[in-house]
């Protein structure tokens, strides 16, 4: 199942995209120290869930700028999700040794029902895949701390150190990167709600 971004690129642009920090700030003028991936979406798909629901909303709980939002997301008889991002031209992501996104839930269960984190780059079908478990239960435990509707940042190295398969693609994958996945292990059957994601980018600096 799949959706094009069309809309996403106007109504970002209509709304703004938060990043932090000073972009503007930056040794090499060509590569700046934060890449907004949003408006760089092309499409976005729920993998191997034939009961999902998912799409863009254009105002969040909570207010801010639009986000990708999934339901009934869990892939069958499994506990994993898989969100997948194809960007409208590739990327060198090497510049970057972080992803970072914010994310957040309609109920604290659904988030706290997540236990395990591995975002995953790709390059037609050769991938590369990074460790982010105990940022992301770092991120629920200390900052959402029981809260429903209330959105975490989340901050994953991806660098060759963090790798946790397929260490060889790192180079290929990396320098000319065009698909990327949010994968996320469970621990438990279905849990209703909405999980929301936004602000998706990747940075110099955690």
């Amino acid at each position: 199942m799949r959706i094009s971004i069309i809309a996403m690129a106007a109504l970002i642009a209509f709304f703004g995209l938060m990043t932090p920090g000073d972009v503007n700030a930056q040794p090499n003028p060509n590569v700046p120290r934060v890449l907004p991936l949003d408006s760089r979406i092309a499409e976005f798909s729920v993998l191997e869930s034939r009961n999902a629901q998912f799409g863009i909303v254009p105002n969040p709980p909570g207010g801010g700028p639009p986000a990708f939002y999934v339901s009934n997301a869990k892939v069958p008889n499994d506990i994993r999700y898989e969100f997948q991002f194809v960007l409208d031209a590739p990327v060198d992501a090497r510049n970057y040794p972080y992803l970072v996104f914010e994310m957040m839930g309609d109920t604290w269960e659904i988030m706290n029902d997540i236990n395990e984190h591995y975002p995953r780059f790709r390059v037609n079908d050769t991938y590369v895949q990074f460790q982010g478990s105990h940022l992301f239960r770092k991120a629920i435990d200390e900052d959402l701390n029981g809260n429903d509707r209330q959105w975490i940042t989340v901050s994953v190295p991806i660098a060759p150190f963090n790798v946790h398969a397929n260490r060889n693609n790192f180079a290929p994958v990396m320098s000319n990167m065009s698909i990327f996945l949010l994968r996320f292990i469970t621990n438990r059957p279905p849990v209703q709600g909405r999980l929301y994601f936004r602000n998706i980018r990747l940075q110099m600096e955690p």
